[in-house]
C-alpha cells in the first residue's frame, strides 16, 4: 500500500468513526430528552457524552437510564399489593377519617388541611393516632433501647437497612439475633449490596458474616438482588432505608444505621449526631406494612401478608396515647416524589420559623427557590449542615447556593463537633419530620427512603429544641465567610456541582 493510499483510508477510516459518532450521539440525545428529565440533568448528562462519550455511555447504563418509569405490570402488581395491605389494615383505614378530623380540630389552620391532602393524593399513606414516639438523639440512646426491645421480641423481628457494618456492635447484636432464633423468634433481614460492601473495606469479613448470618437461620436478603448482573441497572436506586419492627408492636426509624460509627463516630470523627424515633402504637403497622412491600418486591413472596405479623386488634383497642404519625416512604418506582413534596409544603407554608438539618443540601432548583421565596417573607428559615463532611462532593456543591440563600436571608450553620448526620424539619412549633431522607437531588428523586410527620406540638418542640442546643455547636456561615472563599475553589464548587444532577 503507497502513502497516498495510507493516508485516504485512514481519511475514510475518520470519516467512518465520525458517523458513528453522530448517529451514538443522536440516539442518545433522543434517549435523554424523552425520559423528560429537569434541563440541568437532561445539559449534564448531554455534556458528559460530548466529551467522554465512551465514559458517559457506561455510566449511564449502569446508573443514568431512567429506570423508575413505571411499567404497566409493575402498577398493576403495585395495586394488588396495596389491596392486600389494605384488606389487613381495615380498620385503622376505617378510623383514619376520626383521626383527621382531631387533627383539623387540634390545628385549626387550613395549612394542616393541605398537607393532609398533599400525603393522601401522592401516597395515600396512613395517619394513625394511637402512638407513644420517643425522639432518640445519638446512637448512645437508640442502640440500648433497640438491642433491650430485640431481647424481648417473642414472635418476630424484621430490620432493613442501608449499611450494616462489621464491628463490635453489629456484632453483639448478631449474636442477639442468632439466639432469638434460636428461642424461637423469626428474624429477617435486607440490606442494600452497596450499602453492606462499599462502607466496609473488609469484603471477605462481610462475606463471612453473611454466611454465618443465613447458616444460622437468618432470612438475610439483598434488595433488588442487585449483585446479580441481570439487575446491575438498580444499582442507582439504594435502599436507604433504616427500620426495625419488633413484634409489629415496637418500631425505629430515622437516621442511623448499623455500626459502632454511629455510635461514637468511630476514627474518622470526634462524635456522630444523629436523630431517630422509637415507636410504639398502630404506626408500627405501616411499617411493617412497607417492609412486607420490600420482602416480596425482593423474594415475590406474600407470605409476609398475614395478619400474625400485624397485630391490628390489640393496638387500634389501645386508646393510651393520642400522638398523630404519618409514614411516608417513596423510591425511584413510586408515581410521586412525596417526601420532597411534603418538604417543599412545610417550607412554603411556615409563618415564624422553619428549622433545618440534614448532612448534605443539594437541592433542586424548586426547592432553592422555596428557601429563598419563605426567608424574604420574613420567616425565620435556618439551615444546618454538616460542617465535618464525610463526602467532598456534596460539601463542595452546597457552597454554590450559600449566597443566594445567605442574600435572601437564610441563617446557615455548620456543625463543627463531629459530624452532623440528622434529617429533620421543623415548622412553627407544630409540625415536623425526622426520617431518611437527605436534602439532596438522590434522596428526592433516587434512593428508597422513608420519613415520619408528626403532627404534635410536643414533639415538635422538643425536636426544635434540639435544633437550637445543637446551634451551640455549630459556626454560623455569613456572606463575608463566603467572600473569602477563593475563585479557584469557587470555580471546583461550580465544576462539580455540574455532577449533581448526575449524581
Amino acid at each position: 500500500m503507497t502513502l497516498s493510499q495510507l493516508m485516504n483510508f485512514s481519511f475514510t477510516m475518520a470519516e467512518f468513526w465520525l458517523i458513528v459518532y453522530v448517529i451514538f450521539m443522536t440516539i442518545f440525545v433522543i434517549l435523554i430528552v424523552s425520559e423528560n428529565r429537569e434541563p440541568a440533568s437532561t445539559l449534564a448528562w448531554l455534556l458528559l457524552f460530548w466529551f467522554l462519550p465512551g465514559v458517559g455511555f457506561f455510566l449511564y447504563i449502569a446508573i443514568g437510564r431512567n429506570w423508575r418509569l413505571r411499567s404497566n405490570k409493575k402498577i398493576k402488581a403495585s395495586k394488588k399489593i396495596n389491596k392486600e395491605l389494605q384488606k389487613i389494615l381495615e380498620l385503622p383505614f376505617k378510623q383514619e377519617n376520626a383521626v383527621i378530623k382531631k387533627l383539623r380540630k387540634d390545628t385549626p389552620d387550613n395549612r394542616i388541611d393541605k398537607i393532609i391532602s398533599l400525603l393522601k393524593n401522592n401516597t395515600d399513606s396512613l395517619f394513625t393516632e394511637n402512638n407513644q414516639i420517643t425522639i432518640l438523639q445519638n446512637g448512645s440512646e437508640k442502640f440500648p433501647r433497640l438491642i433491650e426491645d430485640i431481647k424481648k421480641a417473642k414472635h418476630f423481628i424484621h430490620l432493613e437497612y442501608f449499611i450494616w457494618q462489621n464491628d463490635s456492635l453489629t456484632k453483639e447484636i448478631t449474636e442477639l439475633l442468632i439466639k432469638k432464633k434460636e428461642e424461637g423468634v423469626e428474624v429477617r433481614l435486607i440490606v442494600d449490596p452497596i450499602g453492606w460492601f462499599l462502607f466496609d473495606k473488609r469484603f471477605l469479613s462481610k462475606l463471612k458474616l453473611m454466611k454465618k448470618m443465613r447458616k444460622s437461620g437468618l432470612e438475610v436478603l439483598f434488595f433488588f438482588n442487585t449483585l446479580s448482573p441481570l439487575r446491575f441497572t438498580t444499582l442507582n436506586y439504594p435502599l436507604h432505608r433504616k427500620i426495625a419492627i419488633i413484634d409489629g408492636k415496637i418500631g425505629y426509624t430515622g437516621g442511623m444505621n448499623m455500626g459502632l460509627e454511629y455510635l461514637n463516630g468511630s476514627k474518622r470523627f470526634a462524635s456522630w449526631r444523629d436523630t431517630h424515633l422509637r415507636i410504639e402504637g398502630e404506626a408500627v403497622l405501616a411499617l411493617q406494612a412497607f417492609f412486607a412491600q420490600n420482602w416480596n418486591q425482593v423474594t415475590s413472596s406474600n407470605k409476609l401478608f398475614n395478619l400474625k405479623y400485624f397485630p391490628v386488634k390489640k393496638l387500634s383497642s389501645e386508646k393510651n396515647n393520642s400522638q398523630i404519625i404519618n409514614l411516608i416512604a417513596c423510591g425511584p418506582d413510586s408515581e410521586w416524589d412525596a417526601i420532597r413534596q411534603l418538604f417543599f409544603l412545610m417550607v412554603m407554608q411556615a409563618k415564624k420559623n422553619v428549622y433545618i438539618q440534614s448532612p448534605y443540601f443539594v437541592p433542586d432548583s424548586a426547592f432553592f427557590e422555596a428557601l429563598k421565596i419563605t426567608a424574604l417573607s420574613g420567616v425565620d428559615v435556618r439551615l444546618m449542615i454538616a460542617g465535618r463532611p464525610d463526602k467532598k462532593i456534596p460539601y463542595w456543591t452546597a457552597h454554590t447556593y450559600f449566597e443566594g440563600l445567605l442574600q435572601a436571608g437564610v441563617k446557615i450553620y455548620h456543625y463543627k463537633e463531629g459530624f452532623l448526620h440528622t434529617k429533620t424539619i421543623t415548622m412553627d412549633s407544630e409540625v415536623c419530620t425526622v426520617g431518611s431522607s437527605n436534602l439532596d437531588i438522590r434522596s428526592f428523586q433516587i434512593s428508597h427512603e422513608i420519613n415520619a410527620l408528626i403532627a404534635n406540638k410536643k414533639i415538635a418542640l422538643e425536636l426544635e429544641q434540639d435544633f437550637l442546643n445543637d446551634l451551640k455547636k455549630c459556626r454560623r456561615f455569613t456572606l463575608k465567610d463566603y467572600a473569602k472563599i477563593g475563585r479557584l475553589k469557587k470555580l471546583r464548587n461550580y465544576f462539580v456541582k455540574l455532577l449533581a444532577p448526575l449524581l
